[in-house]
């Protein structure tokens, strides 16, 4: 979206049309009837959820009609993209809609696209518009794609129409200070609605390593004997705070074995500054009283992570390499996506 230079905003996006937001549900069918007119096998409108997007910067428009787009040939879904602008003056809420289909003609599925924007002062109607054209009996998420947003008015709006909220931490500030903002979110939600984050997305690949390192019966032996931990994360620039992904991690493992309460740390790697900040490039498990240890290192090329285990005299027992691919927004998105309900090995990792 930009704005003229009257303040009227306007949608340059592929395939959205702009529409009166009384006309909204009349110009999707409309958009249905047209595609049904050229497509030689016939299909049901079909929806699986609503997805409400709210987008603050206005740069990152085409990057999340993209990520819908990717999504969209696998879900056939509402996407409302909402924002609320200090540019925009007065109450007026603008609209614009698209209608596409994705996938084999004889099974296509396909997807609806509305964009809303007003000024702050239109916030509630806003909220309104998107209250009225909710799917009725299906899951509801929102994608918070902006900052903190606690405070914001647009967030407290939508926040009661969701069953589901997924941020980003990263956007929080990357520290402990999100961390704080993720616990809130979930006090906030309670049993109404869950909370998911991309950055805990991002430490799935760590999880697995470590997880799977003890499916060994004798790197399992050592497990008891482990009571230490230091995660190292890259720095990349000066500040010195913990990264939200290391803290996490330092979360989950404290959450499955209590005993490294107090004894669990995170430190800046500064050998690490080629890789982005707050990547987690080590962890390693030791034992106060003995040599015995598990380690994991990230390795660049090709991405994967290296993992070594060794006996309570030091020597090598194990050696193990996993791949770890990164996963852009659509694909963390997809996962904060397919399930219902709390994650409550996410939750317990934010407790401790």
């Amino acid at each position: 979206m930009t704005t003229s230079g009257d303040g009227v905003p306007q949608m340059q996006a592929g395939g959205l049309s702009p529409v009166a937001v009384a006309d909204i549900e009349g110009a999707l069918k409309q958009r249905r009837q047209s595609m049904l007119a050229k497509e030689a096998h016939p299909h049901a409108h079909s929806c699986v959820m609503t997805l409400i997007i709210a987008v603050e910067d206005i740069e990152d428009k085409q990057s999340v009609f993209r990520i819908v787009e990717s999504l969209a040939g696998k879900y056939p879904i509402r996407m409302i993209a909402v924002r609320a602008t200090p540019r925009q003056s007065g109450e007026e809420v603008f609209a614009w809609v698209n209608a596409a289909c994705e996938g084999e003609p004889a099974a296509p599925i396909c997807s609806e696209e509305i964009a809303m924007q007003s000024g702050i002062d239109g916030v509630e109607h806003i909220v309104s518009a998107v209250r009225g054209i909710l799917v009725p009996d299906l899951p509801v998420f929102l994608w918070w794609r902006g900052g903190t947003p606690h405070g914001d008015q647009l967030w407290h709006g939508l926040r009661s129409l969701c069953d589901r909220t997924i941020v980003d931490s990263i956007r929080f500030g990357d520290g402990a200070a999100a961390l704080d903002t993720l616990r809130r979110l979930v006090g906030i939600g309670g049993t109404r609605m869950s909370v998911r984050d991309l950055n805990w997305q991002r430490t799935a690949p760590w999880r697995a390593a470590i997880a799977t390192c003890f499916d060994d019966p004798e790197v399992l032996g050592l497990l008891p004997k482990l009571d230490r931990c230091s995660i190292v994360y890259a720095a990349g620039d000066e500040r010195d705070l913990p990264s939200a992904r290391a803290m996490l991690m330092m979360g989950w493992l404290v959450s499955r074995l209590p005993r490294l309460r107090g004894h669990a740390r995170t430190a800046p790697g500064r050998a690490w500054a080629d890789v982005e900040h707050g990547r987690v490039v080590s962890i390693t498990l030791t034992s106060s009283e003995s040599k015995a240890a598990v380690l994991l290192v990230r390795r660049a090329s090709p991405v994967g992570i290296e993992g070594e285990a060794r006996a309570t005299d030091g020597s090598q027992m194990r050696r193990w390499r996993y791949p770890a691919s990164t996963l852009g927004e659509a694909e963390l998105l997809d996962v904060c996506l397919e399930t219902l309900g709390p994650d409550p090995v996410f939750e317990a990792a934010l407790e401790a």
